[in-house]
């Protein structure tokens, strides 16, 4: 399966950077592309990421529409047969992606998995696994 990890991001400034160099560390040797889906971000975030990670690709809104068009957005340029989104202040743990894929697999594809979400101190930059809800 080829998966691509859909990032929506508004104005996210240094998190954004942060969650994709977080998706590529825990990837492993998955084979995955990254877009991020831009919501008119206006703070330099998205460009930051165009310099930083050449191979991930955008997408833009030229005016701002929201979470849930911004993530259609994002699948709409995905290529990918399993598409995971994330919200651009994310950290994912090690194993986490791989088990979201396989979780997919596992049910052939027609499957909607939502994952245990830890709540992140953005300053840190570490998730906190006593404090986690669903997604």
């Amino acid at each position: 399966m080829h998966v691509s990890l859909v990032i929506s991001a508004h104005n996210e400034g240094p998190s954004l950077s942060r969650t994709v160099q977080s998706c590529i560390d825990v990837l492993e040797d998955m084979h995955a592309e990254i877009v991020v889906a831009d919501d008119a971000s206006e703070d330099g975030s998205v460009e930051d990421v165009e310099r930083s990670f050449p191979v991930v690709r955008t997408v833009r809104s030229a005016t701002r529409c929201g979470a849930s068009p911004t993530k259609a957005m994002g699948a709409d340029a995905a290529r990918g047969d399993v598409l995971v989104f994330l919200d651009g202040h994310t950290k994912p743990e090690p194993g986490s992606l791989r088990r979201l894929i396989e979780d997919v697999a596992s049910a052939d594809g027609q499957a909607i998995v939502t994952p245990r979400l830890l709540s992140l101190d953005v300053d840190k930059w570490s998730n906190d696994p006593l404090q986690a809800g669903h997604g």
